[in-house]
């Protein structure tokens, strides 16, 4: 197979018109991103809180949504089992809500995990030994809520109902800077 993409490559008509071909399919799929990415809501620092709607992985699943945790400080996070650094920061957010769940701080972490996966949610739940509320949404409606493109996505809402921050990529949730940031809102 690489022998022959190698001659391929190598006759000149063959390798221009592969990398032509290149250029067209990145730039089909730029303009894509693109279009989604208009389509997703902007969630910014100050704006409305993004409304969810998810379900306990706990049977009976109860749908939890927005408006149950409205008037609370909390920290909504969108991940999955399948994502390596959404599991990684996992610990850091139980740690953080160690330290200030008893001063008020909700977190709210979603799974967009498929609907098959749902039993390996509630495992790495109980092997990690996660306290914080898990819960499921296999249509992956809160990573679009939040504005998300990918995992993990957070949001960091003050009881207000406004967005205090939002954070893409893994983060270290019990640094001196996350946890500054979760006294200042927890102080508001």
């Amino acid at each position: 197979m690489i022998k022959g993409f190698k001659r391929f490559t190598r006759d000149r008509r063959y390798g221009n018109v592969f990398i032509a071909l290149s250029f067209i399919g990145i730039g089909v799929m730029g303009s894509q991103l693109r279009e989604l990415s208009a389509r997703l809501p902007r969630v910014e620092v100050g704006a409305t809180a993004p409304r969810f709607s998810a379900y306990s992985i706990t049977q009976p699943a109860r749908r939890v949504s927005s408006s149950d945790v409205h008037g609370s400080v909390y920290l909504l996070n969108v991940w999955a089992t399948f994502c390596e650094p959404c599991r990684r920061e996992m610990n850091s957010i139980e740690r953080l809500y160690e330290t200030y769940g008893k001063q008020g701080l909700r977190i709210i972490a979603v799974s967009v995990d498929p609907q098959s996966k749902k039993g390996l949610v509630a495992d790495f739940v109980a092997t990690s030994h996660l306290t914080f509320e898990v819960l499921h949404d296999p249509d992956g409606n809160a990573l679009r809520s939040v504005g998300g493109l990918g995992i993990p996505t957070s949001v960091l809402v003050g009881r207000d109902g406004r967005v205090r921050a939002r954070i893409v990529g893994e983060r270290d949730w019990n640094s001196p800077e996350m946890r500054k940031l979760a006294e200042r809102v927890l102080a508001e």
